[in-house]
């Protein structure tokens, strides 16, 4: 059975990516200013974007009240495979 893929918009998939290469690459996820910093835009704009990813289904975060505890989910990862975006 396929995941339905996932309302996002181009910014959100590249939030996701960065997301998701981040916690491969270095073992945590990136904070809201380092992907702002990334996008080039205000922490508050990045924010916004997580929050939408979020509310898609396609990130969670664990609430240990962490930067960093920001995942990609399951849903998240197989809408990536879908569009052959992940590692």
């Amino acid at each position: 059975m396929t995941t339905p893929a996932i309302a996002i918009t181009p910014r959100q998939l590249e939030v996701l990516e960065f997301i998701h290469s981040t916690r491969l690459a270095r073992g945590v996820s990136p904070t809201l200013a380092e992907v702002g910093a990334y996008l080039g835009v205000h922490r508050t704009t990045a924010r916004d974007h997580v929050h939408a990813l979020r509310l898609a289904g396609a990130i969670d975060s664990t609430d240990n009240g962490s930067p960093r505890a920001i995942f990609v989910t399951e849903r998240g990862r197989a809408h990536l495979a879908q569009l052959g975006r992940t590692a």
